[in-house]
């Protein structure tokens, strides 16, 4: 069974400007070498997200440990290896330093080091990111699991921009990002405060969404209980585009529930693998606990103004795609409105929140 790169090479292929063999030719000839300074909160969390995202992409992957005093701990060591090979055992994490390859090189950590190209580190729930020759400040706190998801995602952008070869006016150059949210009055060296414990929440939908928030609720060592209704199987051309799973998980046909359940360590989950509209009627019966807090990962939407029938306090919907393929949304419903079916008409009628920026703004739709 080998890796389906399909989905992520059609992407990129739409933002490169260029078809799916042309794209997989250059990505599959480049080479991105990590480096991480081992000493750095929330370095072990950054560098699962950036191994395993780097991975769902047909690139050559290697990492070098380092030396004391910052080297890598040996056990994270083998357990960014075994992430990779999970996702592709043909393309593995080859360790040790690049030798006669001019790799792109992404470092995890504040300290400067020749010929790295982009540095990232997790500062608080934020993060930072320097290109070469610019300095790091300060950082405000600790980096949190939050902020390692951030890093990585921010690093694996910079790479793409570089492995996929776009071409001028595709991509903004920022030698110097600070996303680093903060609450009134906090001073640096400040502790965050910890995560609350989860009660009366349901996810729906354990989709890209759905992994991606499941992810981001483990690193940052959430517990509680939450409930995970989905009613489908994780299958191959989901290796690459979701937050978790492998493809033993695919070659089993996993339900996305259990694929969720394994992930969340520390909560305890209760896998509903079947519809939203079951799970109403589960609520209703006294076999599901009736939440207080809705996630929302869904893909249609039917399924929407189904959750939104579970009437919750609070309705926190994500969705990725449109028209142009790039559109990222967060909703939030409350009972007073407006609501999922507000947000999403049944009625597709008119234009399309694309067509209409497009023709206020003047920028092009493509």
């Amino acid at each position: 069974m080998r890796t389906d790169y399909s989905r992520s090479v059609r992407l990129g292929g739409l933002a490169a400007g260029v078809d799916e063999s042309t794209l997989r030719e250059r990505m599959e000839g480049s080479l991105v070498h990590l480096t991480a300074d081992g000493r750095l909160p929330a370095v072990a969390e950054t560098l699962e997200v950036l191994v395993a995202d780097l991975r769902r992409w047909p690139v050559r992957l290697s990492l070098d440990p380092g030396r004391r005093p910052g080297r890598l701990d040996d056990a994270l060591v083998r357990q960014l290896v075994e992430t990779a090979a999970g996702i592709d055992p043909n393309l593995p994490l080859r360790i040790g330093e690049a030798l006669g390859e001019a790799p792109l090189r992404l470092h995890v950590g504040t300290e400067p080091l020749p010929d790295v190209a982009v540095a990232g580190a997790p500062d608080g729930h934020g993060t930072r990111l320097r290109h070469a020759g610019h300095p790091f400040p300060r950082l405000n706190a600790p980096g949190t699991g939050l902020g390692a998801v951030l890093t990585a995602a921010m690093l694996v952008g910079e790479a793409f921009k570089v492995v996929a070869g776009l071409p001028e006016g595709k991509f903004q150059v920022t030698p110097v990002v600070d996303f680093c949210p903060v609450l009134p009055g906090e001073q640096p060296g400040t502790a965050i405060v910890p995560p609350p414990v989860l009660e009366q929440v349901l996810l729906g939908g354990g989709g890209a969404i759905g992994t991606g928030i499941a992810l981001v609720l483990d690193l940052l060592r959430v517990s509680g209980e939450l409930t995970v209704v989905d009613k489908e199987v994780f299958e191959k051309p989901n290796v690459t585009s979701y937050s978790t799973g492998t493809l033993a998980d695919a070659a089993a046909l996993l339900p996305k529930v259990r694929l969720i359940a394994a992930r969340l360590r520390r909560i305890e989950v209760i896998p509903f693998h079947r519809t939203i509209q079951d799970s109403i009627e589960a609520v209703d019966t006294g076999t599901l606990p009736w939440p207080r807090t809705v996630l929302g990962g869904l893909d249609s939407i039917g399924a929407r103004h189904d959750l939104q029938r579970l009437h919750a306090d609070l309705t926190l919907d994500g969705s990725t795609g449109g028209p142009v393929g790039t559109t990222v949304a967060l909703h939030e419903a409350l009972p007073t409105g407006p609501c999922l079916r507000c947000y999403y008409k049944a009625d597709h009628s008119g234009k399309s929140a694309e067509q209409r920026l497009h023709e206020l703004t003047g920028l092009p739709l493509a």
